[in-house]
């Protein structure tokens, strides 16, 4: 009677696993309606809340709180705020070669924005000529030194994304040696080429370009305008330069360039 007893069970326990055996393609839903279970059915957790996570059945992607078990990505993720939380992270390797920050776009997809991708802007300019009293582009010979986005061009810049840029223009204004002067003013100035949605406008700065100490050749004065513009994509800036007072029309000007993306 034991032995027939132990049989039973053993057969039973067969039975059932060979049952889901065969029914291996099936998929399994737990959670409050579990009423619809077959081989194209997504894996679906619902928490007492309604929350529900969804492995789609289709693509393998994982969808959290998403409405109508959306799953648009590998995960997908919705809450009301916060969404994402990660522990046990640790400092990047300073050789890692892939190293960078992870950024939201529009639609909340994270993805790695690298050094490569992110506006920095070094150019040197000579042969740059200046009439008097008339604002000009800094576009003399320019010297690139990078200009990863390709975004200058001329004294123009466009950037190619929104964000905040930091802007400092350099402009050499040789002394004049041109007997009886008396020195001119030079200028350097940041300036928008259309009305920026920030609602700023022209930075600019000046000094006095003094004439040559006596038994001293002709020096140059540097003059620095340094600014912080918040800018949309496409919106240009002109980095200009002007004399007042000085020798008209000389070619021998200088500038040096630096623009960098701070966000």
């Amino acid at each position: 009677m034991l032995r027939l007893k132990k049989s039973l069970r053993l057969f039973a326990c067969l039975t059932f696993t060979s049952f889901f055996i065969s029914n291996s393609e099936a998929q399994i839903k737990v959670g409050s309606n579990p009423t619809t279970v077959s081989a194209n059915t997504n894996f679906e957790v619902e928490a007492t809340n309604g929350s529900k996570t969804v492995v789609k059945q289709d693509n393998g992607n994982v969808g959290i709180g998403t409405t109508g078990g959306a799953a648009d990505n590998k995960l997908h993720v919705k809450a009301t705020s916060d969404p994402l939380k990660l522990e046990g992270l640790v400092p990047v390797s300073p050789t890692e070669s892939k190293a960078g920050t992870l950024v939201a776009d529009a639609n909340g997809v994270v993805k790695l924005e690298t050094a490569n991708v992110k506006s920095a802007v070094s150019v040197n300019g000579t042969n740059f000529t200046l009439p008097n009293s008339v604002w000009t582009n800094l576009s003399g010979t320019d010297i690139k030194h990078y200009d990863n986005l390709s975004e200058y061009s001329g004294g123009v810049f466009t950037p190619k994304k929104d964000g905040l840029y930091d802007i400092k223009a350099i402009v050499g204004f040789p002394q004049s040696d041109v007997a009886g002067d008396d020195g001119f003013l030079g200028f350097v100035a940041v300036h928008p080429s259309v009305a920026l949605s920030s609602g700023q406008g022209q930075i600019w700065t000046s000094a006095k370009v003094s004439i040559p100490e006596a038994g001293i050749g002709p020096a140059v004065i540097y003059v620095l305008c340094s600014a912080t513009y918040k800018l949309k994509a496409n919106e240009p800036l002109r980095i200009r330069a002007a004399i007042n007072g000085g020798p008209n029309g000389r070619s021998n000007y200088t500038y040096n360039v630096q623009i960098t993306r701070l966000d």
